[in-house]
Protein backbone atom coordinates (compact mmCIF):
# COMPACT_ATOMS: atom_id res chain seq x y z
CA UNK A 1 0.00 0.00 0.00
CA UNK A 2 1.77 3.24 -1.22
CA UNK A 3 1.27 6.83 0.77
CA UNK A 4 -1.61 7.82 -1.44
CA UNK A 5 -3.69 5.02 -0.23
CA UNK A 6 -2.74 5.14 3.16
CA UNK A 7 -3.49 8.48 3.76
CA UNK A 8 -6.80 8.17 1.80
CA UNK A 9 -7.82 5.34 4.04
CA UNK A 10 -6.99 7.32 7.51
CA UNK A 11 -9.33 10.29 5.56
CA UNK A 12 -12.16 7.94 5.23
CA UNK A 13 -12.53 7.64 9.16
CA UNK A 14 -13.77 11.22 9.16
CA UNK A 15 -17.43 11.37 8.67
CA UNK A 16 -17.65 14.27 5.52
CA UNK A 17 -14.29 13.58 4.07
CA UNK A 18 -14.63 10.28 4.53
CA UNK A 19 -17.90 10.62 2.32
CA UNK A 20 -16.52 11.97 -0.34
CA UNK A 21 -13.98 9.90 -0.80
CA UNK A 22 -16.34 6.97 -0.87
CA UNK A 23 -18.23 9.13 -3.25
CA UNK A 24 -15.48 9.40 -5.57
CA UNK A 25 -14.55 6.15 -5.27
CA UNK A 26 -18.12 5.03 -6.50
CA UNK A 27 -16.79 6.64 -10.13
CA UNK A 28 -19.07 9.81 -9.77
CA UNK A 29 -17.13 11.96 -12.21
CA UNK A 30 -15.76 15.58 -11.59
CA UNK A 31 -17.64 16.56 -8.65
CA UNK A 32 -15.61 19.02 -6.61
CA UNK A 33 -15.46 18.87 -2.03
CA UNK A 34 -17.46 22.58 -2.47
CA UNK A 35 -20.27 20.46 -4.61
CA UNK A 36 -20.50 17.91 -2.33
CA UNK A 37 -20.60 19.46 0.54
CA UNK A 38 -23.37 21.93 -0.29
CA UNK A 39 -25.28 18.41 -1.70
CA UNK A 40 -24.71 16.38 0.62
CA UNK A 41 -24.46 18.30 4.11
CA UNK A 42 -26.61 21.87 3.37
CA UNK A 43 -28.66 19.74 0.65
CA UNK A 44 -29.29 23.64 -0.88
CA UNK A 45 -28.06 22.55 -4.49
CA UNK A 46 -30.14 22.61 -7.35
CA UNK A 47 -29.73 19.32 -8.16
CA UNK A 48 -27.83 15.85 -6.62
CA UNK A 49 -25.72 15.12 -9.14
CA UNK A 50 -22.55 17.17 -9.91
CA UNK A 51 -22.00 18.53 -13.68
CA UNK A 52 -19.43 20.39 -15.94
CA UNK A 53 -20.20 24.02 -16.05
CA UNK A 54 -20.86 23.59 -19.73
CA UNK A 55 -23.17 20.97 -19.38
CA UNK A 56 -27.02 22.86 -19.87
CA UNK A 57 -29.20 21.02 -17.57
CA UNK A 58 -33.23 22.36 -18.10
CA UNK A 59 -35.63 21.31 -15.40
CA UNK A 60 -33.56 19.59 -13.05
CA UNK A 61 -35.95 18.54 -10.36
CA UNK A 62 -37.70 16.36 -13.34
CA UNK A 63 -34.19 14.32 -13.45
CA UNK A 64 -34.28 11.08 -11.53
CA UNK A 65 -31.20 9.70 -11.96
CA UNK A 66 -29.81 6.28 -10.35
CA UNK A 67 -26.64 5.28 -8.30
CA UNK A 68 -23.11 5.42 -9.91
CA UNK A 69 -24.22 6.90 -13.04
CA UNK A 70 -22.46 9.36 -15.08
CA UNK A 71 -24.56 12.08 -17.09
CA UNK A 72 -23.94 15.68 -16.80
CA UNK A 73 -20.96 15.56 -19.12
CA UNK A 74 -18.76 18.13 -21.27
CA UNK A 75 -20.47 20.05 -23.75
CA UNK A 76 -24.42 18.03 -22.57
CA UNK A 77 -27.72 19.20 -23.42
CA UNK A 78 -30.48 17.38 -20.69
CA UNK A 79 -33.85 19.01 -21.18
CA UNK A 80 -35.77 17.23 -18.79
CA UNK A 81 -39.82 19.06 -19.02
CA UNK A 82 -41.36 15.79 -19.65
CA UNK A 83 -39.08 13.72 -17.23
CA UNK A 84 -36.13 12.05 -17.63
CA UNK A 85 -35.66 8.48 -15.95
CA UNK A 86 -31.84 7.38 -15.87
CA UNK A 87 -30.90 4.11 -13.63
CA UNK A 88 -28.10 2.41 -12.00
CA UNK A 89 -24.63 2.54 -13.87
CA UNK A 90 -25.28 4.48 -16.92
CA UNK A 91 -22.27 6.09 -18.89
CA UNK A 92 -23.37 9.12 -20.65
CA UNK A 93 -20.57 10.44 -22.59
CA UNK A 94 -19.51 14.17 -23.98
CA UNK A 95 -21.95 16.42 -25.80
CA UNK A 96 -25.07 14.37 -25.75
CA UNK A 97 -28.66 15.44 -26.03
CA UNK A 98 -31.81 14.47 -24.52
CA UNK A 99 -34.90 15.90 -24.88
CA UNK A 100 -38.10 14.98 -23.31
CA UNK A 101 -40.11 17.24 -25.06
CA UNK A 102 -40.91 17.94 -28.90
CA UNK A 103 -42.87 20.94 -30.16
CA UNK A 104 -45.89 20.60 -31.91
CA UNK A 105 -45.59 20.54 -36.13
CA UNK A 106 -48.17 22.97 -36.46
CA UNK A 107 -48.06 24.93 -33.68
CA UNK A 108 -44.70 25.53 -32.19
CA UNK A 109 -45.74 27.22 -29.30
CA UNK A 110 -47.33 23.48 -28.37
CA UNK A 111 -45.23 21.57 -26.69
CA UNK A 112 -45.78 17.40 -26.41
CA UNK A 113 -43.84 16.18 -23.24
CA UNK A 114 -42.37 12.12 -23.83
CA UNK A 115 -40.55 10.67 -20.78
CA UNK A 116 -37.42 9.64 -21.22
CA UNK A 117 -36.42 6.31 -19.44
CA UNK A 118 -33.13 4.49 -19.85
CA UNK A 119 -32.84 1.59 -17.99
CA UNK A 120 -29.63 0.29 -16.03
CA UNK A 121 -26.37 -0.23 -17.85
CA UNK A 122 -26.80 1.25 -20.86
CA UNK A 123 -24.01 3.33 -22.61
CA UNK A 124 -24.58 6.28 -24.75
CA UNK A 125 -21.78 7.64 -27.02
CA UNK A 126 -20.35 10.88 -27.60
CA UNK A 127 -22.99 13.29 -29.46
CA UNK A 128 -26.04 10.90 -29.42
CA UNK A 129 -29.36 12.24 -29.60
CA UNK A 130 -32.16 11.10 -27.14
CA UNK A 131 -35.68 12.48 -28.35
CA UNK A 132 -39.07 12.49 -26.49
CA UNK A 133 -40.89 9.33 -25.17
CA UNK A 134 -38.14 6.85 -25.90
CA UNK A 135 -36.94 3.84 -23.81
CA UNK A 136 -33.92 2.13 -23.65
CA UNK A 137 -33.60 -1.63 -21.79
CA UNK A 138 -30.82 -2.45 -19.72
CA UNK A 139 -27.37 -2.81 -21.79
CA UNK A 140 -28.72 -1.09 -24.26
CA UNK A 141 -25.28 0.49 -26.41
CA UNK A 142 -25.88 3.89 -28.17
CA UNK A 143 -23.62 4.40 -30.98
CA UNK A 144 -21.77 7.99 -31.00
CA UNK A 145 -23.96 10.16 -33.11
CA UNK A 146 -27.00 8.38 -33.48
CA UNK A 147 -30.25 9.98 -33.60
CA UNK A 148 -32.78 7.78 -31.14
CA UNK A 149 -36.73 8.43 -32.20
CA UNK A 150 -37.68 5.13 -31.34
CA UNK A 151 -37.85 2.82 -28.13
CA UNK A 152 -35.56 -0.46 -27.67
CA UNK A 153 -36.73 -1.41 -24.44
CA UNK A 154 -35.65 -5.01 -24.63
CA UNK A 155 -32.23 -4.00 -24.08
CA UNK A 156 -28.89 -5.93 -24.39
CA UNK A 157 -28.35 -4.68 -28.40
CA UNK A 158 -25.83 -1.91 -29.91
CA UNK A 159 -27.91 0.50 -31.92
CA UNK A 160 -26.66 3.70 -34.12
CA UNK A 161 -27.90 5.67 -36.92
CA UNK A 162 -30.24 8.69 -38.22
CA UNK A 163 -32.58 7.21 -37.26
CA UNK A 164 -30.79 4.45 -34.85
CA UNK A 165 -31.90 0.78 -35.56
CA UNK A 166 -30.34 -2.25 -33.86
CA UNK A 167 -27.08 -3.25 -35.58
CA UNK A 168 -25.82 -6.16 -33.08
CA UNK A 169 -27.40 -7.81 -30.25
CA UNK A 170 -25.45 -8.29 -26.70
CA UNK A 171 -25.20 -12.22 -25.59
CA UNK A 172 -26.54 -11.78 -21.60
CA UNK A 173 -24.16 -14.89 -20.82
CA UNK A 174 -21.09 -12.62 -21.36
CA UNK A 175 -21.93 -9.41 -19.95
CA UNK A 176 -20.23 -8.64 -16.79
CA UNK A 177 -22.15 -5.90 -14.93
CA UNK A 178 -20.14 -3.32 -13.24
CA UNK A 179 -20.43 -3.23 -9.32
CA UNK A 180 -18.76 -0.90 -6.50
CA UNK A 181 -18.28 -1.25 -2.94
CA UNK A 182 -19.88 2.02 -2.33
CA UNK A 183 -23.12 3.32 -4.04
CA UNK A 184 -23.70 7.17 -4.65
CA UNK A 185 -26.49 9.18 -6.07
CA UNK A 186 -24.22 11.56 -7.69
CA UNK A 187 -23.34 13.17 -4.29
CA UNK A 188 -25.88 11.60 -1.94
CA UNK A 189 -25.18 7.96 -0.59
CA UNK A 190 -28.32 5.57 -0.81
CA UNK A 191 -29.30 5.96 2.92
CA UNK A 192 -28.90 9.91 2.02
CA UNK A 193 -31.03 9.92 -1.05
CA UNK A 194 -34.06 7.23 -0.03
CA UNK A 195 -33.96 10.16 2.95
CA UNK A 196 -33.68 13.43 1.33
CA UNK A 197 -34.52 13.01 -2.55
CA UNK A 198 -37.66 14.59 -2.60
CA UNK A 199 -35.35 18.26 -1.87
CA UNK A 200 -34.07 17.77 -5.29
CA UNK A 201 -36.66 15.87 -7.88
CA UNK A 202 -40.44 16.32 -8.10
CA UNK A 203 -41.10 12.73 -8.70
CA UNK A 204 -42.76 10.23 -5.79
CA UNK A 205 -40.84 7.02 -6.84
CA UNK A 206 -39.84 4.20 -5.00
CA UNK A 207 -36.56 4.16 -5.55
CA UNK A 208 -34.29 0.68 -4.88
Amino acid sequence: MNVKEKLRNYLRRFPIIGDYIKCSLAGISFVSPITFFKVSVLKRAKHYYPAVKNCILQHPRQLVIGKNSIVLREGGYIQAEGGIFIGNYVRIANFCTLMSTNHDIFDHRKKHAKPIIIHDYCWIGTRSIILAGVELGPKTVVGAGAVVTKSFPDGYCVIAGNPAKIIKTIEKEKVILPHSEYEYYGCLSSDQFKKYYKKFIDYDLEIS
